[in-house]
């Protein structure tokens, strides 16, 4: 026990002796642990947190592809949604949700809204609307 007081001392010393240095690698030390805190907390918020769903494992995502046309899967349309609705038997539940981007133009500059549409029951995957959004 009584060498590691001595190594403790002695670095304690040296650090006294060198005030400059010691600034800088505190410093530096409280750098690197507030980039690691703030990496590991959009990691944890973005990757490792489950979804604020009741059974997130249970949840997919549905798209459409023309393939007559030959075109890449895509946004479903509204009507196949009100046929997804009524005939699949698959799902507890089938939400829809699609944004679009438009410009608004009359007196004055155009102006850029964006409209979202939704459809689904009342409580969203296991989880109640706020008031207000439904």
């Amino acid at each position: 026990m009584s060498f590691i007081g001595q190594e403790l001392r002695s670095g304690l010393n040296k650090l006294r002796r060198k005030p400059g240095f010691t600034v800088l690698s505190v410093l530096i030390l409280g750098l690197g642990i507030g980039v690691n805190v703030s990496i590991f907390s959009a990691v944890n918020a973005v990757l490792l947190r489950p979804l604020p769903y009741s059974n997130p494992d249970e949840l997919v995502m549905l798209s459409e592809r023309n393939l007559k046309a030959d075109l890449p899967k895509g946004p479903v349309s509204p009507a196949t949604y009100i046929d997804w609705t009524q005939q699949a038997g698959s799902f507890q539940q089938i939400g829809y949700s699609r944004s679009a981007t438009y410009s608004l133009t009359g007196s004055g500059a155009a102006a850029q809204i964006q409209i979202i549409i939704e459809g689904q029951s009342s409580d969203g995957a296991g989880t109640p609307r706020l008031n207000g959004r439904s």
